[in-house]
């Protein structure tokens, strides 16, 4: 068994990329480390910024079919989507309300991201653009 150290904080959410080939560890001190899945070979730093200003942790990683775009909530409402390749934030998704990541569509040019009013929402992740947004009336949270 390969030990993989973990980013500094608790362990908040991990996900493998669709290729299974890369690992993402992130945890509530804000850092995302990725991490070669055949060892424990770090890929790149970590990429950092603060999950948790409403006072939760980040929970919700999805990566693009293409596995070379993560979007993970931002803490303040939005959605940062992060180059892999680079393991730096590429853009942000504003929502109003607690907005997270829920997925990608096949070809990996549509976000699907969900909030706390209720609101799911496509954005187009080439121009940053809501595509549409949907009204379901209910909370729209990636948490189980």
């Amino acid at each position: 068994m390969n030990a993989i150290p973990a980013p500094p904080g608790a362990l908040a959410a991990a996900v493998l990329d669709p290729t299974g080939r890369t690992l993402l560890v992130n945890s509530q001190a804000g850092t995302v480390v990725a991490f070669d899945i055949a060892g424990t070979r770090r890929l790149g730093k970590a990429f950092v910024w603060s999950p948790t200003a409403f006072g939760f942790c980040t929970l919700c990683n999805v990566v693009n079919p293409q596995s070379d775009l993560m979007a993970t909530e931002n803490g303040d409402g939005s959605v940062a989507l992060i180059d892999l390749r680079t393991l730096r934030r590429t853009t942000v998704a504003r929502g109003d309300d607690s907005a997270q990541p829920f997925g990608f569509s096949p070809d990996g040019h549509t976000l699907l991201t969900g909030d706390l009013a209720g609101r799911l929402t496509l954005w187009n992740v080439v121009t940053r653009r809501v595509v549409r947004t949907i009204k379901i009336g209910a909370l729209c949270t990636g948490e189980p």
